[in-house]
This record gives structure tokens, sequence and C-alpha cells, in this order.
């Protein structure tokens, strides 16, 4: 499992916000929807189990974490190691 931290407050300060969490592989071909709902401003955890939106196992390689947090995107590389 792949553990992340978000905080839906982001820079701005806002009460809350909605947050999208998703996986994506080299191709930038989505792999897994990890979040996409509102949260009160905070820390908050996601985690990655290496499997597909349907439920298979991806094979080992490198894997793009795009966050969206009201007006603030970040983008991770990821490492994944079967």
């Amino acid at each position: 499992d792949v553990p992340g931290r978000v905080d839906a407050a982001g820079k701005d300060g806002a009460a809350d916000a909605r947050v999208v969490i998703n996986v994506y592989d080299v191709r930038g071909r989505l792999v897994r929807s990890l979040v996409d709902r509102r949260m009160q401003a905070g820390p908050a955890e996601a985690t990655w189990d290496g499997r597909s939106d349907t439920g298979v196992n991806v094979s080992s390689g490198i894997y793009f974490l795009r966050m969206i947090t009201g007006q603030e995107r970040h983008t991770r590389k990821m490492v994944l190691l079967r």
C-alpha cells in the first residue's frame, strides 16, 4: 500500500474543498480514482493498494499521483515494485 497525506484546505485556507486524487500510468491513462469528494479542511489519508479501478493488480512500474484541491494541483511520481 502507498499511503499519502492530503490537506483539503490547501494554501488558500478554505474551510473545505473538493479533493480529487487519481493514479495514472506513464502513458497518462487513469489507473485508479482514490478520492473524489468534498472534504473538510485538515489532514486526511489516502491509500493505494496497487490495484486498478477494476480490482486488478497493476504491474511494477512508474505511476503518477495527481491531486487537485481547490485551486491547487500537485503531481508526484511513484515507483511500484512487486
